[in-house]
């Protein structure tokens, strides 16, 4: 069936977090639904917090996959305004429900962890990111996932950049990435607190390098 791709609009947002849950199922952290739900807004807000890049596949209407990323030179803070206010609410409704809220702030905090040592640990300069790049799970193996990060990389390629990063995990399907020209340069384990998770998991960190002077003839 043929998708359709276009830019991120706000009436798609209800059903990227469906995706999102459907990816990491949220609801392994919390058997209460309005923490789940305020947990999604969260999670969402804050990635459209950190991109200036945005695409969407819709099948029939429908978002079916999405990907949000950052060009660091081009990324203006102040722009990104529209969407602090609805990660302001989400984070007080999430307060309200604190306790049955745990698990989420201490997979949050374990993640951040995770991210920053790799980060540190890296070597150079990135260039931008891939902040989240999500495929609903019955629609995977359709080559839309492609379609997606190519043309991301187009983009990245015509604004002459190096090098770009992205996080992933063993609760993903990191082999993409393995399989699609990303270097795994950097790797940690990090504590699982799902309900039905392991103990632990592993956090990964991938590169993607453009080649020098690769816009010139």
């Amino acid at each position: 069936m043929e998708l359709e791709f276009r830019e991120l609009r706000k009436e798609d947002y209800g059903q990227v977090k469906n995706i999102i849950n459907e990816t990491w199922n949220f609801e392994s952290y919390s058997d209460n639904s309005g923490q789940v739900g305020s947990a999604l807004e969260i999670y969402l807000c804050n990635c459209l917090l950190q991109q200036n890049y945005f695409r969407v596949a819709l099948e029939k209407g429908v978002p079916v996959g999405l990907i949000l990323g950052r060009i660091n030179r081009d990324f203006r803070p102040w722009k990104q305004i529209p969407h602090l206010f609805p990660l302001i609410w989400a984070g007080l409704k999430f307060c309200l429900r604190i306790l049955s809220g745990k698990k989420f702030i201490q997979q949050a905090l374990e993640e951040r962890r995770a991210y920053g040592k790799l980060l540190r640990e890296g070597k150079g300069i990135f260039d931008g990111e891939v902040v989240l790049f999500i495929v609903s799970p019955n629609e995977r193996g359709r080559g839309l996932g492609k379609k997606l990060i190519f043309e991301f990389l187009d983009y990245c390629r015509k604004k002459n950049l190096n090098r770009i990063y992205l996080f992933s995990d063993t609760s993903c399907n990191y082999g993409f990435y393995d399989k699609n020209g990303f270097f795994r340069t950097g790797e940690v384990t990090a504590r699982d607190f799902a309900e039905n998770g392991s103990d632990s998991m592993k956090v990964f960190l991938y590169e993607y390098h453009f080649p020098k002077n690769q816009n010139k003839p």
